[in-house]
């Protein structure tokens, strides 16, 4: 596998974060639909009102469901990666890259928590490439 390979198998667990953020942000645009036209359905009944609502909570229980699927997705993801840097010899190495791509922190976050300037980080960091995996 690559440099560019590694990297992208690395970065799959930020993904996932945000999909799991896209389906949260959505199902609470969702629920306060909900709550909108729940508020309205009690000021003045009608059948187009019931079935708005119907939809919205419909569509919640949809978006949940696929929240739970991708909530694990990401859980298998994150234990597939952490067995690929614990799997690695030097400490500092697994540091980084759990930082960095299980973490998520930018390089220089990376660096502030390591004592290291970036420059060096980027260094391991390319040592932690060529020896994962």
């Amino acid at each position: 596998m690559s440099s560019a390979e590694k990297k992208t198998w690395l970065n799959r667990y930020c993904l996932a974060g945000l999909a799991v953020q896209r389906l949260t942000e959505e199902i609470a645009r969702w629920e306060a639909q909900a709550a909108s036209l729940t508020a309205r359905y009690g000021e003045a009944s009608g059948s187009s009102g019931e079935d708005s609502l119907q939809r919205a909570v419909e569509k919640m229980l949809e978006l949940r469901d696929e929240l739970a699927e991708e909530l694990r997705r990401q859980l298998a993801i994150r234990r597939e990666i952490e067995e690929a840097i614990r799997a690695l010899e030097d400490e500092r190495l697994r540091e980084l890259l759990r930082l960095r791509y299980l973490e998520g922190l930018t390089w220089e976050r990376v660096a502030e928590r390591m004592e290291c300037s970036q420059q060096w980080i980027h260094r391991l960091h390319f040592h932690a490439i060529q020896n994962i995996m």
